[in-house]
């Protein structure tokens, strides 16, 4: 992976979204979107795994993403990082304020799968997640290479 999670995460913290959960979707090698979103904890996984669902494979044509989601190790904040490619399994990492931890977890999807397909969305729906997307759409790259 080209792109630098740790650069992206300095610049929306800088911004005012510490703390909040990431997705990034990548059509090829560019990055088509981010949304950056105030989770409350497991209770908000489900919706936000169907909201992802809906972008990645269905508003846009994405064959990976990124998922940077707040966590706390014994007091340390910290993000953990889900980068899934299709067709690959998913890679996971902790980054904390020094940098990427290659620390694995048990590989399984920290909210669920992201890339499976959505189908059939009643129009209302659509609607109702292009709203949301448009409401916590942020800036996609850092820097200028296009990653």
């Amino acid at each position: 992976m080209i792109w630098d999670p740790t650069e992206f995460l300095a610049a929306r913290q800088a911004a005012g979204d510490d703390g909040k959960t990431f997705l990034l979707g990548f059509e090829g090698e560019r990055c088509a979107f981010a949304v950056a979103a105030g989770l409350r904890g497991d209770e908000d996984h489900p919706g936000f795994l169907a909201f992802g669902r809906y972008l990645l494979t269905h508003r846009f044509d994405c064959n990976e993403y990124t998922l940077l989601l707040p966590a706390d190790i014994d007091g340390v904040p910290l993000y953990a990082m889900e980068h899934c490619r299709i067709g690959e399994p998913p890679s996971f990492a902790l980054i904390d304020a020094a940098g990427i931890r290659d620390t694995r977890f048990d590989g399984r999807p920290l909210i669920g799968e992201l890339l499976k397909p959505v189908s059939g969305l009643p129009g209302l729906l659509r609607r109702e997640l292009d709203a949301r997307f448009a409401a916590l759409q942020v800036p996609l790259t850092v820097g200028g290479n296009g990653r």
